[in-house]
C-alpha cells in the first residue's frame, strides 16, 4: 500500500506510522501521528477494524495542536 503513492511519482513527504517497525519501505516510521514532524494533508489509513477508533482520535488531537 505505501509504494501505491511513489511508484505513482508522488514527491511529496510520505510519514508510515507503525508503532512497532523503524523503517517501511525505506521510508522512516513514526510510532504515531502525534510524533510525525512535518504537516500532513492527507491520511491514509490501512488498519484492522479494532484499531481505527484509536488512530482517528490520534489524528483528530493532531490537528487541534498543529
Amino acid at each position: 500500500m505505501i509504494n501505491n503513492p511513489i511508484d505513482s511519482g508522488y514527491n511529496g513527504p510520505i510519514y508510515p506510522i507503525n508503532p512497532r517497525e523503524k523503517e517501511i519501505a525505506g521510508l522512516r516510521a513514526y510510532p504515531s501521528v502525534l510524533k510525525v514532524p512535518g504537516d500532513i494533508d492527507l491520511a491514509v489509513i490501512v488498519l484492522s477494524t479494532p484499531t481505527v477508533p484509536q488512530s482517528w482520535r490520534s489524528a483528530l488531537r493532531r490537528k487541534s495542536t498543529h
